[in-house]
Order: structure tokens, then sequence, then C-alpha cells
């Protein structure tokens, strides 16, 4: 199982809280779906919704970003070179991980 990465603290926070994270990402492609570990989260699925080449695009996406606000979410997105474009990922918890116990959703 391959893993995936929150480098932006407040994203993999709402991960834990919600259960279910949005994420730009440079690489993707619709329709792909797999599991993935998380550190510190658990086992998750990823999911990848569609391709972004505009911050009006994520509106609909930003209360589940872990941001404040969409200009927020396109800062990161320009620090990590998503601004010309990136794929958005849906990540849901499927089973969490604490003290090396797992806890099933």
């Amino acid at each position: 199982m391959r893993r995936m990465k929150f480098v932006v603290r407040k994203v993999k926070e709402c991960l834990v809280r919600e259960g279910v994270v949005f994420s730009v990402r440079k690489w993707g492609g619709i329709g792909k779906c797999s599991e993935v570990i998380v550190e510190d989260v658990g086992v998750c699925e990823k999911r990848c919704v569609r391709w972004i080449e505009s911050k009006e695009e994520l509106k609909e996406f930003v209360g589940l970003s872990g941001l404040r606000s969409v200009d927020e979410w396109w800062r990161w997105c320009e620090k990590f070179g998503c601004n010309k474009g990136g794929w958005l990922w849906e990540v849901k918890v499927v089973k969490r991980m604490k003290g090396g116990l797992e806890l099933w959703m």
C-alpha cells in the first residue's frame, strides 16, 4: 500500500477531525481510486475528483479542505506548483490507527 503525505498541518487536521479532506496534487487522473496509508491517521481511500485550473473551481470544496478560504488554498497550490493545473483528490479515513491499534470506521 502506498503512502500519502500531508505537509500542510491544517489539511491533515481536517482529515483527522472530519474523516475526509479535499487536496490538490500534481498527479492524478479521473476514476483512479485506491487505498493509502496516511501517517498518524491510518488507512484512507483516495479518489480523484477532477482537474482544477482556477481557484473558482475550488469553492464548493473549501469547507472540507482544512483551510479558511479559497484564496488561502490557492496560495498553497501556487507554492506546490498546482496553480497552472492540478488534480483534486477526496481522501476519506477507512481505518484509524492509534497507538498501534486499528480502529475501524
